[in-house]
């Protein structure tokens, strides 16, 4: 465990203690601060913040491979997986063995997206508890698409299959894609009063133009692989059986063939002038995600989705 989640996890249980009636010998103003910095977080599960082994990353042969293997749900993202990928693009830019990126996923999906279980507590959390969720959640959002935006050197996204909230946005961030025939791609942020993110709200528009982008962000609407290459959106769709087989191929063709290098200066001239404003995009994004967190019609859908 890192040393901030066990800073974390202390914070935890001394809010439950608090709750509890523990520090009773407390001065008026350490309650008021104990209370203050504590109370937030007293029904916030001690796992919350533990690692949660489902992002696997390793390095070879100069790539490096990140992969959601969170299979049993679809490889649908918690918010600590959010931090984690993260970190491993960052580590994957700053490693100097690192030639290229790829990111995909175990088993059958490539990811389902975030995780509604997070959102479970949201419904019976108190006006400070969902302050503090809203403000921590956000910015684990947004320090994801920041450290992709950041990435210098050149980013894959294999789609191994469906492709759901992130793994739709990031199509528009990375720099080759690939995906199985059997993979769709879907932005479903609209069904529970989220806006989109990712960036997604100013490359898609650009990408696709205004009528395919609001079929994705506005309407929703579930996109097959081949119409996602046909947006612009993938480089190439391989048949399921030949899916592994075919990225690496293109992955070994890319380290043999070609200078990583001179993709790198591509990229730079393509992306740098970019890179200010996508970062200040997901700044926006997120901070409508944060507003949305808050509000109390995002409390109320959830509330109902639970109870279904």
């Amino acid at each position: 465990m890192e040393i901030l989640d066990e800073i974390f996890v202390l914070k935890c249980i001394m809010a439950k203690l608090l709750c509890k009636g523990a520090f009773g010998g407390a001065s008026s103003l350490q309650s008021f601060m104990l209370k203050k910095l504590l109370l937030p977080l007293a029904n916030i599960p001690f796992t919350k913040r533990c690692s949660s082994n489902c992002i696997r990353s390793e390095v070879s042969n100069g790539v490096f491979r990140i992969e959601i293997n969170n299979d049993k749900r679809k490889n649908a993202l918690t918010w600590k997986m959010f931090e984690e990928i993260g970190n491993a693009f960052k580590e994957a830019n700053q490693n100097p063995n690192v030639k290229i990126t790829t990111f995909t996923g175990a088993g059958d999906y490539f990811t389902s997206g975030l995780d509604l279980a997070n959102f479970a507590g949201v419904p019976s959390m108190s006006e400070e508890e969902r302050v503090a969720f809203a403000d921590e959640n956000h910015l684990l959002i947004r320090y994801l698409f920041d450290a992709a935006i950041d990435h210098e050197k050149p980013l894959f996204v294999l789609a191994n299959g469906p492709g759901i909230g992130l793994g739709t946005v990031i199509l528009g961030l990375c720099d080759v894609a690939y995906a199985t025939q059997r993979a769709f791609f879907l932005t479903p942020f609209v069904t529970i009063g989220l806006n989109p993110a990712g960036c997604s709200s100013l490359v898609f528009p650009q990408l696709l133009g205004n009528s395919r982008a609001n079929r994705l962000m506005m309407l929703g609407e579930r996109i097959s692989a081949h119409e996602a290459k046909e947006f612009g959106l993938l480089t190439d769709v391989f048949e399921d059986e030949m899916f592994e087989k075919k990225c690496e191929e293109k992955i070994d063709h890319v380290l043999t063939k070609l200078n990583i290098e001179g993709m790198m200066k591509v990229k730079a001239l393509s992306f740098d002038e970019k890179r200010k404003l996508l970062k200040e995009r997901n700044r926006i994004e997120c901070e409508m995600f944060r507003d949305s967190f808050l509000s109390e019609q995002f409390k109320h859908k959830i509330a109902k989705m639970f109870k279904k």
